[in-house]
């Protein structure tokens, strides 16, 4: 019987589900900042405009006499500063409230190499770990490198920016570096920075030359000479040329210019009708800031936030991988869930989700298409118990027939003795008719042979009294059985009942089968009441009977092939379906399924009909 069922699929409706929303109470408000923050469901916010605070007072910057704008009309001569400027060569202007220094020096030259010599290090050796090279804008230059008498792959060391290295070196003496910067600078715009390395206090010294051209002529290069004893690992040495500590021991003889620099006295000039405001915004004014002005402000926000949770109203469970947790639709806090429920068995179930704020009773409904097949395969086994139930009383009344039909038989054989031994009588009857003495004595004999007959005969009617007793109660037996099969029958229609427009067809085959089942019953019947009468003829009705069972029988087989080609058919056409038209045709899908269902159980009803007759 469950082979039936193995096209029955699992048909999930989707629905629209309402939701109930749940709220804690909302905490404490955070602290107010400058950050916009949105209100919703879960954030309640506050916003807290503030202002500026404002006073009428002294605003002016500093500037050179007479260069001040007209914002700032006034000025405050005894609220002055100083600005100062490097040497240069280039003189520059008079000007009111300007003091001008000069000197002679080497401003204004334009140079391109630089060289270390004359190193006198420690052990035979100056170390030296980086040498930077910056211009007046502060911007390092990349330069190209020549070394004698130095370390290995020198230029590898002395320019990779790592300061921390040890692993370049000028031999004392003999060693000299060349940095060729590829442009020329002025040398007063040039910062030179010399990372030397060192272990020892013993005290170290080289020399710096700047030149213009490339040329071995000392006499061509300013040369500062530098001197140390500080123990270190680094020593970073810098040298700007027209610093006024630095011992310049050589120059060219051409290049001593004057030099100058300057600084220029600024005078504040303000305005005392000015609007001055006090940092940051503010609720309230002060005594110091006694208005606030309404046109420039922030808005600043706090907040506080509650807990929410969102569960579907809905709460049907149709599908096994459906989890309890997908009923919460959303939630800000954690829960849990206490439940009864049996995911085997379709049925309402409690269910509590339980959250820090509360607890929610509700019930759940388990509705899953495998559980109902299940329990309709439980029910179609009671069914055919039923059917074999009934089958077997059937072949009980059938094997009670056939024994009743025997004794009949040899009921017949003793009639037919019965008639032999009359023969004799009437033999012995006539030979009395000869000689009275013999037919006294044949009447004795037939006489007593008579009550014997009549023995026999009462036997006989007794037997066919019982017999028909017997029959009456075979036939209340079979009516007894029919009126089961068409309660069985009436109840699986009154289950059809709202398919009965797609069904039609099927109903009709089964008032045929009816028709066929009622003329089965009849000649039953009719066969019951001639074999009262007749033998011969209830042989006969027999052997039609059982030529007519033959051909239900074949018809009954026709019929399930026809239907086992409906139903492929009808499966082809349900699984075509529901591959094109998914969720959107379920309900479709459902009708053909239960069409499927109503013909195979149509079928199995016939069948067992038949069986029964």
């Amino acid at each position: 019987m469950k082979k039936y069922f193995i096209v029955v699929c699992s048909l999930l409706f989707i629905t629209s589900a309402k939701a109930e929303v749940y709220y804690s109470d909302y905490g404490e408000y955070s602290s107010f900042s400058e950050n916009i923050i949105y209100e919703s469901d879960v954030v309640d916010v506050d916003i807290q405009r503030r202002f500026k605070r404002s006073k009428i007072g002294i605003e002016g910057q500093y500037y050179l006499e007479g260069d001040n704008p007209e914002l700032y009309p006034k000025v405050d001569y005894e609220n002055f500063d100083y600005a100062y400027y490097e040497w240069s060569a280039k003189k520059p202007k008079n000007m009111i409230n300007r003091t001008i220094e000069e000197k002679m020096g080497i401003a204004g030259t334009l140079i391109r190499y630089i060289y270390i010599t004359n190193p006198n290090g420690v052990d035979g050796k100056l170390n030296i770990s980086e040498i930077e090279v910056y211009d007046k804008y502060n911007r390092k230059l990349n330069y190209g490198l020549l070394c004698g008498n130095c370390s290995p792959n020198m230029e590898l060391y002395i320019n990779n920016g790592i300061i921390g290295e040890n692993n370049s070196y000028l031999r004392n003496s003999t060693g000299e570096l060349r940095i060729d910067l590829g442009a020329y600078f002025y040398i007063e715009d040039l910062k030179l920075n010399i990372y030397e390395y060192s272990e020892s206090d013993e005290e170290r010294s080289f020399d710096v030359k700047f030149k213009e051209t490339y040329s071995t002529n000392v006499n061509e290069a300013f040369i500062i000479s530098m001197k140390t004893n500080k123990k270190n690992d680094i020593i970073p040495i810098t040298i700007r040329i027209n610093d006024d500590d630095l011992d310049i021991t050589n120059t060219f003889p051409n290049s001593i210019n004057k030099v100058y620099r300057f600084n220029d006295k600024y005078y504040f000039y303000y305005r005392d009708d000015a609007i001055i405001y006090d940092e940051g915004y503010f609720l309230e004014a002060n005594e110091e800031f006694p208005n606030l002005d309404d046109s420039d402000y922030h808005d600043y926000y706090r907040y506080r936030i509650r807990d929410k949770f969102v569960l579907d109203d809905n709460l049907i469970i149709k599908n096994k991988d459906t989890k309890l947790e997908d009923f919460v639709l959303e939630n800000t806090c954690d829960f849990k869930i206490e439940t009864n429920i049996d995911m085997n068995k379709n049925g309402i179930y409690n269910i509590k989700f339980i959250l820090p704020f509360m607890t929610i009773d509700k019930k759940v409904e388990v509705d899953l298409v495998e559980n109902s097949y299940n329990e309709l395969l439980i029910k179609v086994e009671n069914l055919e118990n039923d059917i074999n139930n009934l089958n077997n009383i059937n072949n009980n009344v059938e094997s009670e027939n056939s024994n009743l039909l025997n004794q009949i038989n040899d009921l017949n054989k003793l009639l037919e003795k019965n008639k032999k031994n009359l023969e004799k009588i009437k033999d012995k009857n006539d030979k009395l008719n000869n000689t009275n003495k013999e037919l006294k004595q044949s009447i004795k004999d037939l006489n007593k042979e008579i009550n014997e007959n009549k023995k026999e005969n009462e036997k006989l009617e007794l037997n066919n009294s019982i017999l028909n007793e017997q029959i009456s109660k075979n036939e209340n037996d079979k009516n007894n059985l029919l009126k089961l099969i068409t309660d069985y029958q009436e109840k699986l229609l009154t289950q059809n009942q709202i398919f009965e427009k797609d069904i039609n067809s099927i109903l009709k085959i089964n008032e045929e089968l009816n028709d066929k089942i009622n003329k089965q019953n009849y000649d039953i019947d009719t066969l019951s009441k001639v074999n009262k009468n007749n033998q011969e003829e209830f042989q006969s009705n027999l052997v039609y009977l059982d030529s007519q069972i033959k051909e239900l029988e074949k018809q009954k087989n026709n019929i399930i092939d026809d239907y086992n080609m409906c139903l492929n058919s009808e499966k082809e056409k349900y699984l075509i379906e529901v591959e094109k038209e998914k969720i959107a045709k379920k309900k479709n899908s459902m009708i053909y399924l239960i069409l499927i269902i109503t013909i195979i159980t149509s079928v199995i009803f016939f069948k067992k009909n038949v069986e029964l007759k």
